[in-house]
């Protein structure tokens, strides 16, 4: 099939579920008004993987034509899907119900004392007798019941600073996910972080048409990209439809389900 033909295909999937996504998050955030459903994280990841999704849709080109005039920032797009990763990484950290209780409770400890540690200093060091203040202590109470939980050394050294949610490393994160494909999959993210936190080498070996250009070489990377996007976007779907206790309620949800099970079929 042509790369063109495949790119297209993979992006209007995606625009149909982002459509198809955005009912729930509406249901979603009528029943945290209305106290029927009151897991607040994931009301609030729910918004933010339907938001950055449509960010990253809005950059994808709408023309697949070699004279379109219309430039590709491929930097912002690479970021956006690093973006969407990470808010699926958080989600299934968090809100996923099928996990272990001990890995639930664990897990909603990590996110408290994240949470609470980050408060405190952003908020709390001004006016210790604040409620920010106090919430060095509150961090104290759940880095207990996590260093209790967790006994492997190494990865309490990861959360200690309080600068990230994961204990597990994004290899091992992708490889949960990914499955047999989690090496391709890895390669790619890497890849995308060349464009997300430096700049990346391909700037200097192209003419700045060719960088910027919405052409079939530039289209083929991003079908690459939109496809692990699609598996993801897909995956995080339904934890937070598990998390809502709720079958996915249109077929365009169900077959983007289905069909991006894997991020390539076999």
């Amino acid at each position: 099939m042509d790369v063109d033909n495949i790119f297209s295909s993979q992006a209007y999937s995606f625009q149909q579920a982002i459509k198809a996504f955005g009912k729930i998050v509406d249901d979603i955030q009528g029943d945290y008004k209305a106290t029927r459903f009151v897991d607040w994280p994931t009301v609030v990841l729910s918004m933010l993987l339907h938001s950055t999704a449509i960010s990253l849709y809005r950059l994808l080109p709408k023309e697949v034509s070699d004279e379109s005039a219309v430039l590709i920032d491929r930097r912002s797009i690479a970021t956006l899907v690093r973006n969407l990763v990470d808010t699926h990484d958080v989600i299934d950290l968090l809100c996923d119900p099928d996990q272990a209780p001990a890995d639930f409770n664990l897990h909603r400890d990590i996110m408290g004392y994240y949470l609470s540690g980050k408060l405190h200093a952003f908020h709390g060091k001004a006016d210790p007798a604040s409620f920010f203040g106090r919430l060095d202590k509150t961090q104290d109470w759940y880095w207990k019941r996590i260093a209790s939980a967790l006994p492997d050394k190494g990865r309490k050294n990861r959360l200690k600073r309080g600068e990230s949610l994961f204990y597990l490393t994004r290899k091992e994160r992708i490889a949960k996910c990914c499955g047999q494909n989690h090496e391709f999959v890895e390669k790619v993210l890497a890849d995308l972080s060349t464009y997300v936190h430096s700049v990346p080498p391909a700037l200097w070996m192209q003419t700045p048409d060719a960088v910027f250009a919405n052409d079939k070489k530039t289209r083929g990377v991003l079908t690459v990209w939109l496809r692990i996007t699609n598996f993801y976007y897909a995956r995080a779907i339904g934890i937070v439809l598990l998390a809502y206790r709720q079958e996915s309620s249109t077929d365009e949800l169900r077959n983007f389900m289905d069909i991006n099970k894997a991020v390539f079929q076999t």
